[in-house]
């Protein structure tokens, strides 16, 4: 790791016992594989399944069972996708996100909040292991 880039972590660390300005949507959920993506008729995407009251992607109107399927005009399939282009922004930062609802696509500026504030460090990727179960889009099919 760059010196560059260490110290202000550590600074961080030391002064707050925590890292600031790290950016977070507040959501998690499931990546929808080119598999349920045929399947359901709906496009590839990361599932959100959960989110925080009041936390950024609640704030812009994103609901659970929406799709992402962009950020910042950069098509994502995963999670993992979303969050290397989100964490080239900080927290106070605006993104927007694309997203799958009611069969169709639509956009929504998103201000990114501190993860150190909602306590969501990343947004996450659920367990797949299929013992949930998912009333939106899905129908109450679990995986």
């Amino acid at each position: 790791i760059p010196i560059d880039e260490a110290i202000p972590i550590i600074n961080d660390l030391m002064e707050y016992g925590y890292v600031t300005g790290r950016p977070t949507l507040g959501i998690s959920g499931r990546n929808l594989t080119e598999v349920y993506s045929q399947y359901y008729g709906v496009p590839e995407g990361f599932l959100i399944t959960d989110m925080t009251i009041g936390g950024p992607a609640d704030e812009a109107g994103l609901k659970i069972g929406d799709i992402i399927v962009g950020i910042n005009g950069t098509t994502i399939t995963t999670v993992e996708e979303l969050n290397v282009i989100k964490e080239s922004f900080k927290a106070g930062e605006t993104v927007t996100i694309a997203y799958y609802r009611n069969d169709k696509i639509s956009s929504v500026d998103v201000i990114l909040g501190d993860a150190a504030v909602t306590g969501k460090g990343t947004d996450t990727q659920s367990d797949s292991s299929g013992g949930s179960t998912y009333p939106g889009y899905f129908g109450g099919f679990g995986f």
